[in-house]
């Protein structure tokens, strides 16, 4: 997803725009489709890509599998990496490059990782899971005059808007609901993020425990280098 003003609100804003929480605004309520569809891709393994404002010129790549966890690789330009997220069992851990883009964004400058944890993966809380980076919020409303075919499947739009933020999902109206698109509008900054290759296994690894810091010490090693 679903980006600092909470820990958790950092994770939705560097991957492909965590659900929107609040009041969409459309024609028709969402419950009923949401619900299906959020079942249905926290059901089966699926693969997306698209592009993400969480940093400037920046694409993601993301796979998910119920079996073996999310993950979310952030990439600068074509080939650049910025970093990734791993969440398995709603434990969500972000690698050091990523944690420290976070920071720079909430305002801190002059800010590098130690050189001992650029390996490394910040431990992450999450709310609603790992199902949280792609899930449809629950107040997503239909709107009939977004839909629209994807890959040449016939869509429900669901929209989703958060102050400035608006989200819009295409769910397949044929078949299994699974999510085929995101399109957000993050304060005028667009991003897209197509899903494929649903059913299709994926192998997912987290990082081992010595690999693992909390975001606290993450944040004290880091303003401590700057000194």
């Amino acid at each position: 997803m679903n980006v600092i003003r909470t820990r958790p609100a950092i994770l939705g804003a560097l991957v492909v725009g965590l659900a929107a929480t609040g009041c969409g605004s459309s024609d028709d309520s969402g419950e009923g489709i949401v619900e299906r569809a959020n079942q249905a891709m926290a059901a089966t393994s699926f693969h997306g890509k698209g592009t993400t404002t969480a940093v400037a010129g920046g694409t993601q790549e993301i796979w998910s599998d119920p079996r073996h966890g999310f993950r979310a690789r952030i990439t600068i330009g074509l080939d650049e990496p910025a970093g990734e997220i791993l969440c398995r069992d709603g434990d969500a851990f972000m690698s050091t490059d990523l944690a420290l883009e976070s920071l720079r964004k909430a305002g801190g400058s002059g800010l590098e990782v130690p050189a001992d944890l650029k390996s490394s993966y910040v431990r992450m809380p999450t709310t609603g899971g790992c199902a949280s980076f792609y899930a449809i919020p629950e107040s997503g409303k239909v709107d009939k005059k977004l839909a629209k075919d994807v890959t040449g499947v016939a869509t429900t739009a669901v929209t989703a808007t958060n102050g400035s933020t608006t989200d819009t999902y295409f769910v397949a109206a044929t078949n299994k609901p699974y999510l085929l698109r995101l399109e957000s509008n993050r304060s005028g900054h667009i991003s897209s993020t197509t899903y494929d290759s649903f059913g299709t296994p994926v192998s997912i690894t987290m990082p081992t425990p010595d690999k693992i810091v909390s975001m606290d010490d993450f944040r004290a090693r880091v303003k401590a280098g700057q000194r």
